[in-house]
C-alpha cells in the first residue's frame, strides 16, 4: 500500500509549470491545425466548377474572420463556395457580380457539409483569385 500526501502550497509552482505546458501544447496544437486545413489543396482533390453567379455574400463568420461567399448554379446543381474575404487585398474580386459566369477550382468538403472551399476563382478567362497567388 502507498501512501499518498496531500498538495502543499511548496507544490504550487510545479503544478502551475504544469498547467502552462498543457496550454501552451495545446495553442501551439491549435495554430498548427489551422493552417492544416488549406495545405492539403492539391490539384488532385479539386474540382472545377463552371457556371453562372447566383448570390455573392461578405459575412463575419463565428471566428471574426470575415468570409466570401458565393454561390454558383452550374450544370450539375447548386454549389456554395466559401474563402477568406481578400476584398480589400485583391480589388477584382470587388467586381463580382450576380450573372457573371465563372469558373472556380474549390476543394469539396470533406465532412459532408454542400460547402466548398474556394481555392481559384476565373471570370471570362481572367484570373481573379488563385490559391497560389493569395495573399498572406
Amino acid at each position: 500500500m502507498t501512501a499518498q500526501r496531500k498538495a502543499t502550497w511548496r507544490d504550487l509552482p510545479a503544478i502551475c509549470v504544469c498547467y502552462a505546458a498543457i496550454v501552451a501544447l495545446s495553442a501551439v496544437g491549435l495554430a498548427i491545425a489551422s493552417r492544416l486545413d488549406m495545405a492539403t489543396a492539391t490539384p488532385n482533390n479539386l474540382q472545377m466548377i463552371s457556371g453562372q453567379v447566383e448570390l455573392v455574400s461578405h459575412r463575419t463568420g463565428g471566428k471574426a474572420v470575415p468570409k466570401l461567399e458565393i454561390l454558383v448554379r452550374s450544370s450539375d446543381g447548386l454549389h456554395h463556395l466559401t474563402q477568406d474575404d481578400f476584398t480589400k487585398d485583391v480589388l477584382a474580386l470587388k467586381s463580382l457580380r450576380v450573372g457573371d459566369q465563372i469558373t472556380a477550382m474549390a476543394r469539396p468538403d470533406m465532412r459532408g457539409r454542400d460547402l466548398d472551399t474556394l481555392w481559384e476563382l476565373r471570370r471570362d478567362g481572367a484570373m481573379l483569385l488563385s490559391g497560389c497567388a493569395r495573399p498572406s
